[in-house]
């Protein structure tokens, strides 16, 4: 067993943890029918001197902190105040000294959040299924952050068959590329593909928010148009801007249907803070709240001076054998609490001093533990991160605990997360939490944050009718996320149909592989979450924006708040942590203005 101390980086404004646990491929998993486990397209990093680094820079003045990057690495300014830079660490440390920049975040790995829908919303009348109103998204931009898509499929094009969308941009690539509209014409009639959808999320939601009618299926705002971005996850920031800077001064509505748990979950998290500033009229951002409502990540208590917890965990193993994850853990600057981690020998580990790290080494476990002040909100963060080697038996991934000792309580509170799902889970404590699981970027103000609700229980499938007796419609679906914030702001927003909703199967995909879920002969698949909710709200968004293209984030929310329907599920409101202000009825919004 080794040892190693070393410093936190300078303003310890640089996140330590996740950036060093990437890996090249997150767990595939597809449980309760959502689909969730996308391929990162970055290999392993090690967190050296050397190696790239991505990173949000907040700055004073963006643009002369782009002119000090050029050279030393790559650098796109994504707003008035906001950078994309990939460069080595010491780089990144180096901006941390110049004294016009707030903030250097590294980027967090996102995890995408996985018919009946529109009676459901009021967009069509169950006895004719016709729409009773005229907006069909016409003249409005619909952006799709995703995992690719199959723009062979029909939902994707118009009854000529010409396709809806006006530009691609691929960032699974080696190098990002941009395609136009007569590029993907012709990559997909050469059976290039580009921008394909391994993974079959993409091609589902974007399908959902502004699929043209195939079958007696279409999506919520048929008549939009698209801008597509096949993500690698780690970008999204620039995924956003590319987006609103192709739509130019044509209403745009972006759908995010992924998010992660690295972050305080209070709204400062550096990209939050940039959707605030992308976002405004004719803007608007719609994400996913996330499928983590029974993923035991969270924990979460008030404690007095004195008071001492421990909470069980169990690592979980990934498909090439490892297994890693990051814990983090926050509370109020007034507070004092320390840290330790027990492993499953009994060993304890005790966290280092404030704006250091320590990291321990066994023969198939590294373990790092640090400490530091996080300005955005004057908290305090304390981070331990686990990676565990193939080799490793089942008895080094189970059983670990974090010790938890108040030592000064003014406000007391404290709450803590795993980076996602799929990665580690607490065992039944009196801590562990539900509620405050709303994912980043979901968190932030900047954004209408989507909780989903059943939309029905039964489907067609490969396999023949399937029926889950123990779905509700209308009711809250069982893995949707809640709320509220950490810092007590109403999130989600609002709650849509996600489980079970019908759309458009990228052919090949790994959805179309499972036969409980996909109809192939059909072209078409029945999966659930939030992932499936947040693009029936984007799609109705893009139906406001039509009627009227310079409403901005609060109109589209005041909008909601006074035509969201409450029934016996989400009880009077005004608000509720699993249905948000209420269930999205589409045709009251439209009527209410």
């Amino acid at each position: 067993m080794t040892t190693e101390r070393f410093s936190l980086l300078p303003k310890a404004s640089i996140s330590l943890g996740l950036q060093a646990h990437q890996r090249p491929e997150l767990r595939s998993r597809m449980a309760a029918a959502r689909a969730s486990g996308i391929t990162s397209a970055e290999p392993e990093q090690e967190w050296r001197n050397g190696v790239p680094a991505a990173a949000i820079v907040e700055a004073r003045d963006a643009a002369g902190v782009a002119d000090r990057v050029k050279g030393d690495g790559e650098v796109l300014r994504l707003s008035q105040n906001f950078l994309s830079v990939r460069a080595d660490v010491e780089t990144l440390a180096r901006l941390t000294e110049v004294a016009e920049v707030r903030r250097v975040q590294t980027k967090k790995l996102s995890q995408p959040h996985l018919d009946a829908a529109l009676p459901d919303i009021g967009l069509v009348a169950p006895q004719t299924g016709q729409r009773p109103f005229a907006e069909d998204g016409e003249g409005v931009l619909v952006g799709i952050v995703d995992s690719g898509f199959d723009l062979s499929h029909p939902m994707f094009r118009d009854a000529n068959g010409q396709l809806r969308v006006e530009g691609l941009l691929d960032q699974s690539l080696a190098q990002p590329r941009e395609f136009s509209t007569g590029q993907l014409e012709q990559g997909w009639a050469s059976g290039r593909g580009p921008g394909a959808d391994e993974n079959g999320h993409g091609t589902h939601v974007a399908a959902i928010a502004a699929g043209s009618r195939f079958g007696a299926l279409e999506g919520v705002a048929p008549g939009a148009r698209l801008l597509l971005v096949k993500t690698n996850f780690r970008d999204t920031d620039t995924a956003v801007s590319w987006v609103f800077r192709k739509a130019g001064a044509r209403p745009c509505v972006v759908n995010l249907s992924l998010g992660h748990h690295f972050g305080a979950h209070d709204g400062t998290d550096a990209e939050e803070r940039l959707h605030g500033q992308l976002t405004g009229p004719g803007k608007i951002i719609v994400v996913s709240a996330g499928n983590e409502r029974g993923d035991d990540i969270h924990i979460g208590g008030r404690f007095h001076p004195g008071q001492a917890e421990q909470v069980p965990f169990d690592l979980q193993r990934q498909s090439d054998g490892t297994a890693f994850a990051v814990l983090t853990l926050w509370h109020a600057r007034a507070d004092r609490f320390a840290i330790s981690l027990v492993t499953p020998a009994g060993e304890v580990i005790d966290e280092p001093p404030s704006g250091s790290a320590i990291r321990r080494t066994f023969a198939a476990v590294a373990i790092d533990l640090a400490q530091q002040r996080y300005r955005p909100s004057d908290l305090i963060e304390h981070q331990i991160a686990l990676d565990v080697r193939a080799q490793a038996g089942n008895g080094e991934l189970r059983g670990w605990r974090v010790r938890i000792n108040c030592r000064a309580a003014t406000i007391g509170r404290l709450d803590g997360w795993f980076n996602n799902s799929g990665f580690a889970a607490f065992r039944a404590h009196a801590m562990s939490e539900s509620a405050r699981t709303v994912g980043l970027s979901a968190t932030g103000d900047g954004c209408l944050a989507v909780a989903s609700h059943v939309t029905r229980n039964a489907w067609d499938s490969d396999s023949g009718p399937m029926q889950d007796a123990r779905l509700v419609p209308g009711r809250t679906s069982a893995f949707s996320s809640l709320g509220p914030s950490r810092d007590g702001r109403q999130k989600p927003d609002v709650s849509a149909p996600g489980q079970m909703v019908t759309a458009a199967l990228a052919q090949g995909s790994e959805s179309a592989a499972d036969d409980r879920f996909a109809s192939n002969g059909d072209q078409l698949l029945t999966i659930a979450g939030t992932s499936m909710a947040a693009p029936v709200v984007t799609g109705a968004v893009a139906m406001l924006l039509q009627q009227k293209p310079d409403r901005n984030l609060g109109d589209v929310r005041d909008l909601l708040r006074a035509s969201v329907r409450r029934d016996v599920h989400t009880g009077p409101g005004p608000w509720d942590p699993a249905y948000g202000l209420g269930k999205l009825d589409v045709a009251a919004a439209l009527r209410a203005t």
